[in-house]
């Protein structure tokens, strides 16, 4: 069964029945194009771009509407008469900076939005009398543009025309299937609910609709394998592969962040004492045990009184947010002198303190002064610990088995 057929009325009730009936695709044209101007560089100014255009529409539209009322009718609410939409491509990839494949996802998808519009306010039409069906039809689809317009390209401003800018290469072609896919899946499932013997198009519908879910699983696939490999380049990033501490990186930020909202807090920097000589004594392989050693213990005696960051090759840097860092450092201070069932002895550790916003307002400062302070501790340190740090040797060297 049609939806609905050529008005039976007098000349000028036909007359104005066949313009609804012209209006309605125009309008979806406009449309159409509108949302590829949004989403598209002009490689011409306005003027001739859309004098060109609107030439070719009309010859496009004029040649349209006789194929269709001299061979399939119209009016009919197929929307047939869209697919002559697709003879505007050439015209539009000369008048914008566009390559194919984003021009058929852009335009798909500006499609999808307006013969969705088209179809609702077909069947939308159906609640009506016949007798004004395609001035009902117009009317209806244009208050639905009234109403979805706005948000539509509010979407796609936001969200689609950023998929489009930055899709890789690679994808783009699954993104012009899914597209294309889903606009025809639409095509169908209308004829299918217009037509009530047209089984053709409701077998079609259904295994469109199956490789649209097809094509939208292996999209979601691309993008939980892209969020994974991003997650994988995160922790490179933000996180010190040997002893699992956060990077410097994170530490600028995580400075800017308490800098900017001037929470207080304290910036400890530590060096290793003597690490050269463990690395020399014991091989680097030790020496990186022992460097994951300190991380852990220190990291263990902080807990959730700051964040512990590793920012060089023995240098490390506590952001303190509790209110005294004393006890922290009295506790780090105590470290086991041996490294856990190793004869390898813990040399200790030098550190400075600086306070924010005491001592300095920006982070250089903050860097600078417990960075001098770590130094005044760390050379008597090491002038004094030479005794004692070659009877640590002896002993572990003349150690029984």
């Amino acid at each position: 069964m049609l939806y609905y057929k050529h008005h039976s009325g007098n000349g000028g009730e036909r007359a104005i029945d066949t313009l609804f009936q012209l209006l309605i695709p125009i309008e979806m044209l406009i449309v159409n194009l509108l949302i590829i101007d949004h989403c598209s560089t002009r490689r011409y100014g306005k003027a001739v771009t859309y004098t060109i255009l609107g030439c070719v529409a009309i010859l496009l539209f004029t040649g349209a509407f006789w194929l269709l009322s001299q061979f399939f009718g119209i009016g009919e609410g197929n929307g047939l008469f869209i697919f002559f939409g697709c003879l505007l491509f050439y015209p539009v990839l000369l008048l914008y900076d566009l390559t194919p494949q984003k021009l058929v996802s852009i335009g798909c998808s500006a499609w999808v939005y307006t013969f969705l519009m088209f179809s609702l306010s077909v069947h939308i039409s159906r609640l009506f009398p016949r007798e004004d069906v395609a001035r009902n039809g117009f009317l209806i689809q244009s208050a639905l543009y009234l109403v979805t317009y706005t948000p539509f390209y509010r979407f796609v401003k936001r969200t689609f025309l950023h998929i489009v800018r930055n899709i890789p290469p690679k994808h783009s072609a699954s993104l012009m299937w899914t597209s294309l896919c889903w606009f025809v899946a639409l095509f169908a499932l209308n004829n299918a609910m217009l037509y009530e013997d047209f089984t053709a198009a409701r077998v079609a519908a259904l295994l469109l609709l199956a490789v649209g879910i097809f094509l939208n699983y292996e999209n979601i696939h691309q993008i939980v394998t892209n969020a994974a490999q991003i997650h994988s380049l995160e922790t490179l990033v933000y996180y010190d592969g040997l002893t699992q501490l956060r990077s410097r990186v994170v530490l600028t930020s995580d400075l800017n962040s308490l800098v900017t909202r001037e929470i207080p807090f304290h910036l400890i920097y530590f060096d290793l004492n003597h690490f050269k000589t463990i690395n020399d004594t014991y091989g680097h392989a030790v020496g990186d045990e022992y460097l994951y050693f300190f991380a852990q213990e220190v990291k263990k005696r902080l807990g959730e009184k700051g964040g512990f960051y590793r920012v060089g090759g023995d240098e490390f840097v506590c952001l303190f947010t509790g209110k005294n860092p004393d006890e922290f450092l009295k506790s780090v201070s105590g470290l086991p002198s041996r490294l856990p069932q190793s004869k390898v002895p813990f040399l200790g550790v030098s550190y400075g303190v600086s306070h924010f916003p005491h001592d300095a307002r920006d982070i250089d400062g903050l860097m600078d002064t417990a960075d001098k302070h770590m130094y005044a501790m760390k050379h008597p340190a090491i002038t004094q610990s030479g005794t004692a740090l070659d009877s640590s040797f002896a002993e572990t060297t003349n150690a029984p088995e």
